[in-house]
């Protein structure tokens, strides 16, 4: 039968087409459309979801994020950060565009919330005590039900607002898997002890129970709701949910997941070997039984489900694939993100590190200078130059300032060539060795000096001049120094006993050490204001067995007062950064996982979020700059606290710049001769990639690569 588009939507995409044809440019194409960026998870995929009406793949990462994609053209349409933490189970509503996800960190996490997908906002978190054992919605996404690991396990609240509802509260044993009538008035329970169980949802009584086999796992449901394949033991098996007889059963050891086709004719078994190589074994059901299809070997295979007429699959790697009716694999997407490990500023030139290469960007964009007030019609006055040296060390190195259009690269796992210093205008290098007994732990610059602390608490002051060691001092737990007024140190360490403190005072002409007063276990992020001297400090502590990451403001002589400006509580970030802005005093910080936070005077405010999570920042001249966590570099304007640009760099040496409204630049794009690939354009979840030359910016690029 030939389905005809709703009429509503061709008047709807008329429309679009419309105001594209009236508006011809990029500035009006903005408000309605985004730019993005293809590309997978960074690590584990950890669950998949299809919603077969809108022919949309749903991917959950452990790098905080689901992923909607569009198998059909290998394209990801949408990226929703939901955490910083891994997103670990994820359900679809079959209507109201409702998405269930559980966020954790399988230790003292476990956050439970519901997203309208197609607008990327979250309704509500109910924070949970355990991992549900299943999360799931009803067939019309009126409900949406989990459980607790408990007698009185089963929990059924309104979808859209989150509200407990009265129904089947009566505390009858832990339920491992569930699954809501398409008429949502009756439901179906299975508990570990083998009851299969059919209630009224209102009323809470019994229709039917009978028995089955105990302890099924990755309980899969049909279409027809007919029968159910399960992992038991070293066997997967189908259960007829009527009687609850074994319908069949094949031996196969290490099953992590389960799927079943929507035309019940097939399940797939994702397999893990002792040696960690992972398997597909697809199964044909005839008669309610199980044959053999095929075992494939598929390396870093995490997770499995059926969609239209195809299986998808999700792996570690962060990569999606489907096996469609020809039973070969085609990628969906994966991750194509050069891993950055760190970035600099120097000489008006934002530095950036990778395992092989070390790349440069100068931009009077950078500095203010030579600026056109609009740029929509003068933007070659904006120029770029990106030039590409080798890595000397290679692998996971760090960057540091040392002296004008000179950096420092150094390196934790190796003590031959551990440091090399690189001029920026040729990307000639010279090794520092000989300097250092153990792995390094920390480089930084000190003005005059190199400063290097060692994983043994090994401190030293190394004379830029000569390379020739000034001054040494150890210092167990230690994990950076910086310089602070009348060239004293400051290290920030591990509190080692009671009494003992995370900040040390050195002064390295006389000598002289001292603690400085602090709760924290340990410090591990020090920033200093100069012209205010003032320190500021982020370190953990814990109060009343609670954990928290403080983010502390210190002043007087020797630092001793101190005012707490923010206090995650119950988490851990011993990954988040500061910055200082020295012309009016204001403090950015990373702290948290969420929005960038701006402190100045007594007040707090926030950046402008682009659902990245920022960790390293460095800002110079009115702009601040941030390497995500993966691999993405942010910058904002601060004066406006407005997004100005995202920056991506492809493992084939490719790149993109992604431009927002900012007063400045408008909303486009900017890359290397072929990173335009990468990108699409996107309305809702419809692709328009033809209008993609309609937000290309025009601007003077020299690359030498």
């Amino acid at each position: 039968m030939l389905m005809l588009p709703d009429r509503r939507a061709v008047y709807h995409l008329l429309g679009i087409f419309l105001f594209i044809f009236a508006m011809g440019n990029e500035v009006a194409l903005a408000e309605e459309f985004n730019l993005q960026v293809n590309t997978g998870h960074v690590g584990d995929v950890e669950q998949l979801a299809y919603d077969a009406m809108n022919r949309i793949l749903f991917s959950a990462g452990e790098d905080g994020t689901v992923r909607l994609w569009k198998p059909d053209e290998t394209v990801l349409l949408k990226k929703i950060r939901v955490s910083y933490l891994p997103v670990k189970m994820l359900a679809l509503s079959p209507q109201n565009n409702l998405m269930a996800v559980l966020e954790t960190n399988d230790l003292t996490i476990f956050r439970l919330s519901v997203w309208n997908w197609k607008e990327g906002k979250k309704l509500y978190t109910i924070s949970l005590k355990h991992r549900p054992m299943f999360i799931t919605f009803s067939k019309r996404g009126s409900y949406l039900a989990y459980s607790r690991p408990d007698w009185n396990s089963l929990v059924i609240i309104d979808s859209l607002s989150g509200h407990s509802l009265p129904y089947m509260q009566e505390a009858f044993g832990i339920v491992s898997f569930m699954v809501f009538s398409s008429s949502e008035e009756t439901l179906l329970t299975y508990q570990p002890s083998g009851k299969l169980i059919y209630w009224h949802l209102k009323s809470g009584t019994i229709i039917k129970s009978v028995v089955t086999l105990p302890d099924l796992r990755q309980m899969r449901i049909s279409a027809d709701r007919s029968f159910a394949a399960a992992k038991k033991g070293d066997s997967v098996v189908l259960i007829d949910l009527l009687t609850g007889n074994v319908l069949d059963r094949r031996g196969l050891i290490g099953i992590e997941d389960i799927a079943i086709s929507p035309g019940d004719n097939e399940i797939a078994c994702v397999v893990k070997g002792s040696g960690g190589q992972t398997q597909l074994y697809r199964y044909a059901i005839i008669d309610k039984s199980l044959y053999n299809i095929s075992i494939s070997q598929e390396n870093g295979l995490n997770t499995a489900i059926y969609g239209n007429n195809e299986l998808f699959l999700g792996k570690t790697d962060g990569s999606l694939s489907f096996i469609g009716s020809d039973g070969i694999a085609h990628s969906i997407g994966e991750n194509k993100l050069e891993k950055i490990y760190d970035i600099a500023f120097n000489s008006g030139k934002l530095a950036f590190i990778t395992g092989n290469s070390i790349y440069t960007f100068e931009s009077n964009f950078f500095t203010g200078e030579n600026l056109g007030k609009d740029l929509m019609g003068n933007r070659e006055s904006l120029s770029l130059k990106i030039t590409r040296f080798g890595n000397p060390i290679g692998g996971k190195t760090q960057l540091a300032p040392l002296t004008e259009n000179k950096l420092i690269t150094w390196t934790d796992s190796s003590t031959e060539f551990p440091m090399a210093f690189i001029d920026m205008r040729n990307g000639s290098f010279t090794y520092s060795s000989g300097l250092f007994n153990a792995p390094l732990t920390y480089v930084g610059d000190g003005g005059r000096w190199v400063l290097t602390v060692e994983d043994t608490g090994e401190c030293k002051l190394i004379d830029k001049s000569d390379e020739s060691i000034y001054y040494s001092y150890s210092a167990p737990g230690m994990h950076k120094l910086i310089v602070v007024k009348n060239d004293n140190l400051i290290g920030a360490k591990s509190k080692l006993d009671v009494y003992d403190s995370s900040l040390l005072w050195i002064n390295p002409i006389t000598g002289e050490t001292f603690p400085i007063t602090d709760d924290s276990l340990y410090v591990y992020e020090l920033a200093y204001d100069r012209f205010r001297d003032t320190l500021y400090s982020i370190g953990v502590e814990r109060k009343n067995g609670i954990l928290a990451t403080v983010l502390k403001k210190r002043t007087g002589k020797t630092f001793d007062n101190s005012t707490v400006l923010e206090r995650i509580s119950g988490e851990e970030d011993v990954g988040a950064s500061i910055a200082v802005d020295e012309t009016d005093g204001s403090i950015y910080t990373s702290l948290g996982y969420g929005k960038v936070m701006v402190f100045r005077g007594t007040g707090r405010s926030d950046l402008e979020y682009n659902g990245e999570i920022a960790r390293k920042l460095i800002y110079k001249k009115g702009k601040l700059f941030a390497l995500n966590r993966d691999s993405s570099i942010s910058v904002w304007n601060v004066e406006t606290g407005r997004l100005l640009l995202d920056f991506y760099l492809m493992k084939d040496g490719e790149w993109l710049i992604i431009t927002y409204r900012s007063g400045v630049l408008p909303m486009g794009y900017i890359s290397s001769p072929l990173g335009e690939k990468y990108l699409s354009v996107v309305y809702g979840t419809n692709l328009f990639n033809n209008l993609l030359p309609r937000f290309r910016l025009k601007l003077k690029i020299r690359q030498l690569y």
